[in-house]
């Protein structure tokens, strides 16, 4: 069964579009959850969600819940600085695979960064986008990913999901150096157009152009052609039709019909969070190994309150014998209250005397109570 797949950068912002409900949501727990494994639980007045994410690979609202063992020492740093904190937004950076939450924890702004591509990464800046901690600390060439440093995004490819309609403009007159030592139309174009891989591929399948072919023989017609496809594709970010395809297991995924996988079985849902975390259950026995806590915790609280009432059912039983037998008596009750309130030193005996039909077993003047058998 092959393993789950990184979102792309078109299907990144879908699922960004669909984080658009959560703005207004605070942050109760951060936890790191395995390897670049984390989860966010947030709530607001009518609900709690979880939001999972697993770096350099996807991020999605999850339904399944993972067990955690104590926190380690990033996740306590997170959780200092970010919760019940409120989401203000949530975004695409540098239109490509990093999310961006926004978020606002007393007067102070905050930027918690998802970096969904290679190796993957999370980050916590300021409002001015200096680095504050990060999960993993890195010097590049073009960026430095340390405290205190200013916190950028990698160099994107020419074309993005912000210009795709300029794709044959600039294969018109394409610099060498995108080429990279690539051949195929599949290769060339998707370091040319930042959408991924497999949506550039569908594209050159539904022209009828063989991915693997040489990239030179795809004429500015040709390009013009893959760009209105492409333009086009950018509708599936407002209205995904989110899908998983199977083939005696678990495929692949997608936000649209992919032709190469038109003669396999389809699960479609309703949220592109549902598919991922799906896709994510069917690829790994992470859910497997681990029960859901909150559901091994309500069994608990369910098994503690029917202990309790076990225990409890005898006493209700003869409280409520109990209460039967004053209610059949109680004109006479209130005839031997009504005779003691007349007389402030009457004794048990003496009453006993005038109620010979029920058993009186005490009376405290000082206290104002009588005892009775009932």
């Amino acid at each position: 069964m092959p393993g789950m797949r990184g979102v792309s950068t078109i299907e990144l912002a879908a699922i960004v579009s669909e984080l658009q409900s959560v703005a207004g949501f605070y942050l109760e727990k951060f936890y790191e959850t395995g390897d670049g494994e984390f989860r966010i639980k947030i709530k607001n007045r009518e609900k709690y969600l979880n939001i999972k994410s697993g770096i350099g690979k996807s991020l999605n609202i999850t339904k399944y819940i993972e067990k955690t063992d104590q926190p380690t020492n990033f996740a306590t740093a997170v959780r200092k600085r970010i919760e019940g904190a409120v989401i203000e937004s949530v975004g695409q950076y540098n239109n490509d695979r990093i999310a961006i939450f926004r978020l606002r924890k007393g007067g102070n702004i905050l930027n918690l960064i998802f970096e969904l591509f290679g190796k993957g990464n999370l980050v916590l800046t300021d409002e001015n986008m200096l680095i504050d901690i990060a999960y993993i600390y890195h010097e590049f060439k073009d960026r430095s990913v340390m405290h205190g440093k200013e916190y950028r995004a990698p160099e994107n490819t020419p074309i993005t999901i912000a210009n795709i309609d300029a794709l044959g403009d600039f294969w018109a007159s394409m610099p060498k150096e995108y080429l990279r030592g690539r051949r195929s139309a599949v290769s060339v174009l998707s370091m040319t157009v930042n959408i991924g891989a497999l949506y550039v591929e569908n594209m050159l399948n539904e022209l009828g152009i063989d991915p693997k072919s040489d990239y030179s023989a795809l004429t500015i017609a040709r390009i013009k052609e893959i760009e209105g496809l492409a333009v086009k594709l950018l509708n599936y970010i407002k209205d995904p039709k989110p899908r998983i395809y199977e083939d005696n297991g678990y495929v692949d995924y997608a936000i649209c019909d992919i032709i190469k996988y038109s003669s396999l079985k389809k699960a479609e849902f309703e949220s592109i969070s549902e598919m991922l975390d799906e896709s994510d259950y069917a690829t790994t026995n992470i859910f497997e190994e681990h029960e859901n806590r909150e559901l091994i915790e309500l069994s608990g609280s369910i098994e503690k309150q029917k202990k309790i009432l076990e225990e409890a059912l005898p006493g209700i039983s003869d409280a409520k014998e109990a209460g039967e037998k004053l209610m059949h008596n109680m004109n006479l009750v209130n005839e031997i209250i009504f005779k003691a309130r007349g007389n402030k030193h009457i004794s048990a005996k003496e009453l006993q005397e005038e109620f010979p039909d029920i058993t009186i077993k005490d009376i405290d003047l000082k206290n104002k109570t009588i005892t009775l058998e009932l």
